[in-house]
């Protein structure tokens, strides 16, 4: 009898979440969590069901279709975490790890298999494990430091999560011969790693950024009406009484109430100076949009920093979607001389911020007020959004009056809208042209089909706030929150043609020659050929933009390319003999390497390892990764091996 009643409880809960994914607008289920319902609930539960009951029975109709289709949307997404979405035919979401064969997760470079214990210390407060690689390890398995992990033992080839005891673990280091991982919790009994000689690794998926979207869908209903309606897009934001726009020029009024004079940085160019100006006198929130290169974060974000701290006294929060972007807002903020707190962890922060973390700056602490005085001292806090998530205490111990979301439209919409209504002003800075959101499910899950949301430009759920915001404000002409940086100085032009035409619409230009980091390269490309080159080095010397054609590879899931690894050496020792013969200088961060797969990343450190054509300063990583990098050159290895690859690349 308690068999089946566990059995109907667990299809009951299928059932709803199947009907939270795939239900109407606005979902039914929503009603149902109802005090009149449960008249029985006390404690806790029953309050936070008044909770919810009171918000969603305070929302508007328009506001409850748009609390649901998101309700929806991240439950779609959530499930798709577990059961993947249908790729090539075979699985690839966290239900892999018991569903799929090893020969699978193999040819999907999806495990780090037979590693053998090197060194353990699981008995201490940061209980480590050290690996070593085995000759039937997959040399083109590819994880990174950082990632979250399930370790589990290896017997014999049927080994698997449902065979054996299995350990939560994130990793700490990768080298070439040997894998570290810091576990999730202390083992008080050491035995069990010296009972078995092969240790497998797999990647492991987390819920907290689902449960974290859907905290914030919630916090939305909660918050002020007139913050959800400016979120929403149904009102205008306040225009500031000290502006106006005419003919994309700012005006001032001939008679502005006293307001602070604002001095422009003398590093910024005139436009950036004009923008700096708008996002200052800006009311409520402001909308950044700028292209590769145009300074957003290493010019803009960093002034902006500088003068709200040194000249408003505020208390400012920076926010972005991935720890690379964090890292590079701190070297803007170290390069202002500002002093700023980092929420995270040790293993998403580069070595020289690692002192500005929250965890070494109250090392050692055991009293409250202690650590309330390191919170209080630092005006700048900088975390990913992400990371804030799992903190928003912190949001009780500060009052910020600002914050500012660098890599915006990478965001998902749910995982802002109820953070945003916390703080008096937002400024988010983006490019909806570059890297979108990372979503799971196709665009016809995603398609929104209720007309009140849709004229709100809210057409489809894969779409960024600052996307949907940015079109709404152009749409209504509320020119006065938001605008274009159209200058930028990481391309030459010859190779900022291309994305200035198909993608900007020709609204990209050269910074100004006094201004332009990378002058040096507008002169025209004439190298001498060395003697010994072949008909690639003589391209190479008189082209700034090449494409080559390279043979599809069928075997390994299309994930890799070995003709493409090839020409890749190829490429580099040219460079090499070029830079020789012309007494030009290669620095070791001269050349970056960009490919979609972690699995041709692997084959590429492994085939350039082999000829010694790696090194330290030598990246070779997804687009994702390089965002906001710049290198002199760059080799785009796509690896577009069928359709289906081209289609999983654009869409």
């Amino acid at each position: 009898m308690m068999q089946l009643a566990a059995l109907q409880v667990h299809n009951e809960i299928v059932g709803l979440e199947i009907q939270l994914q795939r239900g109407p607008l606005p979902n039914p289920i929503f009603n149902r969590l109802s005090t009149r319902r449960y008249p029985k609930l006390s404690g806790f539960l029953a309050d936070n069901v008044l909770r919810f009951e009171k918000a969603y029975g305070g929302a508007s109709e328009l506001e409850r279709h748009y609390f649901s289709a998101f309700a929806g949307f991240v439950a779609r997404e959530q499930m798709l975490s577990k059961t993947g979405a249908p790729d090539a035919g075979h699985l690839n979401g966290l239900s892999g790890l018991w569903r799929d064969p090893l020969p699978r997760k193999e040819a999907r470079f999806a495990v780090f298999s037979y590693l053998t214990i090197e060194q353990k210390d699981v008995q201490s407060e940061n209980p480590t494990l050290l690996f070593r690689r085995t000759e039937r390890t997959n040399e083109l398995a590819n994880f990174r430091q950082g990632d979250v992990m399930v370790l589990y033992p290896m017997d014999h080839a049927e080994s698997s999560v449902l065979t054996h005891q299995i350990f939560k673990c994130t990793i700490t280091s990768v080298t070439p011969d040997a894998v570290s991982v810091l576990l999730r919790c202390r083992q008080f009994n050491d035995a069990l790693f010296d009972r078995y000689e092969y240790w497998n690794l797999e990647g492991d998926s987390m819920d907290s950024g689902f449960r974290s979207m859907h905290r914030s869908l919630f916090a939305f209903l909660e918050s002020p009406r007139e913050k959800r309606e400016l979120l929403l897009g149904q009102r205008a934001p306040k225009r500031g009484e000290h502006t106006r726009m005419e003919d994309g020029k700012m005006v001032v009024p001939e008679n502005p109430k006293p307001v602070k004079p604002i001095r422009v940085p003398e590093e910024l160019t005139h436009e950036q100076g004009q923008i700096f100006r708008r996002i200052l006198l800006s009311e409520e929130y402001f909308l950044l949009w700028g292209p590769p290169g145009t300074g957003k974060t290493s010019r803009m974000l960093k002034n902006l920093v500088q003068h709200l701290v040194e000249n408003e006294g505020e208390e400012v929060l920076l926010l972005s979607f991935t720890n690379r972007s964090v890292n590079e807002m701190c070297e803007a903020l170290q390069d202002a001389g500002l002093d700023f707190l980092r929420i995270g962890s040790t293993h998403g922060t580069q070595p020289e911020y690692r002192r500005y973390l929250l965890q070494t700056q109250t090392e050692g602490l055991r009293r409250r007020v202690d650590l309330r005085a390191v919170v209080e001292r630092h005006r700048v806090v900088v975390s990913t959004v992400s990371s804030l998530m799992g903190k928003q205490e912190l949001l009780q111990l500060k009052n910020f009056s600002r914050v500012i979301v660098d890599e915006a439209s990478q965001i998902p919409e749910p995982m802002l809208v109820g953070l945003l209504p916390q703080f008096e002003k937002f400024v988010l800075i983006g490019d909806h042209l570059q890297l979108p959101a990372v979503v799971q499910q196709p665009a016809t899950d995603s398609r929104v089909d209720h007309e009140p949301l849709r004229e709100l430009g809210l057409t489809d759920l894969r779409n960024s706030l600052f996307e949907r915001l940015y079109k709404r404000c152009l749409d209504q002409k509320w020119d006065w929150a938001y605008s274009q940086l159209k200058q930028q100085g990481r391309m030459h032009e010859q190779i900022m043609d291309f994305p200035g035409r198909k993608f900007y619409r020709g609204n990209l230009d050269i910074l100004p020659p006094t201004v332009s980091v990378h002058q040096r390269q507008l002169a025209p490309l004439q190298r001498t050929v060395p003697t010994d080159g072949d008909e690639l080095t003589a391209l190479l010397c008189r082209h700034r933009v090449l494409f080559f054609n390279t043979e599809p590879e069928g075997g390994m899931r299309g994930k890799t390319n070995a003709d493409e690894a090839e020409l890749t050496k190829r490429i580099l020792r040219a460079y090499r003999s070029i830079h020789a013969c012309n007494d030009l200088e290669l620095r070791a961060d001269s050349i970056g390497i960009i490919t979609p797969y972690r699995a041709q990343i692997a084959l590429l450190r492994q085939e350039l390892g082999r000829e010694e054509l790696l090194h330290d300063g030598l990246t070779i990583d997804t687009v994702e990764r390089y965002q906001g990098g710049a290198r002199d050159v760059i080799i785009l290895s796509l690896c577009t091996n069928s359709v289906l690859n081209l289609e999983q690349m654009v869409s």
